[in-house]
């Protein structure tokens, strides 16, 4: 009888199973088109499953991470002097993927590592907003807490969808999806999502959608040679007439391209796109790989969208998106985190980007957000040192996080074992757009650099040298529109006509040489001070 028992037990827990899979898969079945368009079955099979699989170790460590939260809150209830920051954001990252999925694909992240760099920032404190928050915090009628962010994703691929949604769901994060309405719109694509699945998306209140461009994001000939670039940023060949096209042909061609993709996705799912995010991350600046970009994107699309998104490229600019900054009042800047990148080393160059609070002093270790322009910079003994390339001229190195400082003096304590010139950089927007004291044996120089045409406002030449012999100090005052440089406490040139674009801006250092990899200078502190 126990026998016939357990039999009837193993029966029903069998049947039950059964019917549990008949039930899911007959959803599947009836619901396919909605939540994964015209993928393959295998595909799908394997998007439950490990999604099933996921969101079971997903809901674990989100709750492990809930515990630590609820401990460290109660830890600091009872210390008096607890150093969390609770204060409100000066300025905002954007982060930016591709395809999340086991693959091998140039732009894909591996799930586990995506996964690991998600739960690092959600430990570490960081929250994302909605790109209408993202919008009106630029605009300045919003006010967000310290260590939000906005997280993005382009192409609109299912790789981008189905594999992040459980794990966004979890830690109660959102998203925003670039799409292409191209491959998108009326498609039967097994690789980018369909109209039916993005319908699901929007209905999730996890996502919201953005402009890809129509034909932008392929690439295109550009002379008759069959060279291939971005049509974005570049005048394309017409074939069939034998010529590059003219910049008025090319204008036109890419407003109805911005403009097209923009109604497809608003018209089809009855949203406003107000967002576009630039194919390849290039907005028509020159690059290594293509000089000839031009700059004709930005006035496009400024016209049609609030705000476009690019690539930041380390090195040039702050890596986060400064408030009311109006010099990029349009145009964002995104962080594409690297494959290899653990959680921990994300979290961490998220931290050196903060907004950094005056008085400031270094160096103090060398992951505090000195960003390299060119030439070479080490962190050692306690000193920075920064050098030419063995074949360069010269080296910039400029402190994340301390574009909106505004009044303020510069002291750095320094040799120049070379003796070679070296600037203090003051109200540093990006290297296209900055104040320096220019010092050099010969000369001291107040220059200025407005849209990436530098002149010199202010100068001495008599009286030098001047970059003494050993170690000594070198000062860069900026109050208002006055900036003044000095050497040893001795004022040596000032200037009250300051370009009033330069009204904020950070710090940096710059050595440079004429003579081929000479160029050197060994900073011991560098203090920067409110006045």
């Amino acid at each position: 009888m126990n026998f016939i028992q357990l039999s009837n037990k193993k029966i029903l827990f069998t049947v039950s199973i059964a019917l549990v899979m008949f039930v899911l898969i007959y959803a599947t079945f009836s619901n396919k088109q909605a939540y994964y368009g015209y993928s393959p079955m295998t595909d799908i099979f394997a998007w439950i499953a490990s999604n099933t699989f996921y969101s079971t170790i997903y809901k674990v460590r989100a709750q492990n991470i809930s515990n630590e939260a609820a401990a460290l809150v109660f830890k600091s209830n009872n210390i008096s002097d607890s150093n969390e920051h609770t204060g409100n954001a000066i300025a905002l990252p954007v982060l930016v993927y591709h395809t999340v999925e086991n693959g091998s694909e140039s732009l894909n992240l591996q799930r586990d590592a995506f996964e690991d760099q998600l739960f690092a920032l959600k430990k570490a404190g960081w929250e994302t907003i909605t790109l209408k928050e993202f919008q009106a915090f630029m605009r300045g009628t919003m006010t967000l807490p310290e260590r939000s962010f906005l997280l993005t994703f382009d192409d609109g691929t299912k790789n981008s969808y189905h594999p992040v949604t459980p794990l966004l769901r979890v830690l109660d994060y959102t998203g925003v999806s670039f799409i292409l309405p191209k491959h998108s719109i009326g498609t039967e694509s097994h690789y980018y999502l369909s109209d039916h699945e993005i319908d699901t998306m929007l209905e999730s209140g996890i996502w919201e959608i953005g402009s890809h461009g129509m034909d932008v994001h392929e690439y295109q000939p550009t002379d008759s040679k069959d060279t291939y670039e971005a049509p974005l940023v570049n005048y394309i060949w017409l074939e069939n007439e034998g010529r590059t096209e003219t910049r008025e042909e090319y204008l036109e061609r890419i407003n109805m391209d911005l403009l097209s993709a923009r109604e497809a996705l608003e018209d089809r799912f009855d949203v406003v796109v107000s967002s576009f995010a630039y194919p390849f991350g290039e907005y028509g600046r020159p690059t290594d790989s293509n000089q000839n970009a031009i700059p004709g994107a930005v006035m496009v699309a400024e016209r049609i969208y609030e705000t476009s998104f690019y690539q930041w490229r380390r090195g040039g600019e702050f890596s986060f998106n400064y408030q009311k900054d109006e010099s990029r009042s349009h145009l964002y800047k995104r962080i594409e985190p690297d494959a290899q990148w653990s959680g921990e080393e994300l979290v961490q160059r998220l931290e050196s980007g903060l907004a950094k609070t005056l008085p400031y002093e270094s160096p103090r270790r060398d992951d505090e957000g000195w960003l390299r322009n060119w030439g070479k910079v080490s962190f050692a003994n306690s000193v920075i040192t920064l050098k030419a390339e063995d074949f360069g001229t010269g080296g910039t190195i400029f402190l994340d996080g301390s574009g909106h400082w505004e009044n303020y003096t510069v002291t750095a304590r320094l040799q120049s074992p070379t003796n070679t010139g070296f600037s203090l950089l003051a109200r540093f927007k990006d290297d296209n757009n900055l104040a320096m004291c220019n010092f050099n044996r010969d000369f001291v120089h107040i220059e200025q650099t407005i849209s990436g045409k530098q002149r010199v406002i202010e100068g001495v030449r008599d009286g030098g040298p001047y970059v003494p012999q050993g170690t000594f100090e070198a000062q860069a005052v900026v109050n208002g529109r006055t900036i003044s440089c000095a050497i040893n406490g001795e004022v040596l040139v000032t200037s009250r006509f300051l370009d009033p674009q330069l009204s904020v801006g950070g710090v940096g250092i710059k050595t440079w040489s004429p003579e081929i990899g000479l160029a050197s200078v060994v900073i011991e502190k560098f203090t920067v001070e409110k006045n």
